[in-house]
């Protein structure tokens, strides 16, 4: 689930990314952390730490089925 890499360089590699897009949306990320502001999705928040230093980790999101654990009555 999990890809580490000791450089945004070889991260990139590993996952197949284009590593001067990857490497910019790093550094629109650190500027948004430095000004705590997120001007391309506006956020204020968990701008916490700038990424800049490895390990560098990635995971792979994707969308999952949830259902509920009880709680929904239905009824006709």
């Amino acid at each position: 689930f999990v890809t580490s890499a000791s450089s945004p360089r070889e991260l990139a590699e590993k996952l197949g990314m284009d590593y001067h897009a990857f490497l910019a949306t790093l550094e629109c990320y650190n500027g948004a952390v430095e000004r705590q502001h997120d001007e391309q999705f506006g956020r204020t928040t968990a701008l916490r730490a700038p990424i800049n230093e490895g390990p560098f980790h990635a995971i792979r999101i994707a969308p999952g089925v949830h259902h509920t654990m009880g709680g929904v009555t239905i009824n006709t």
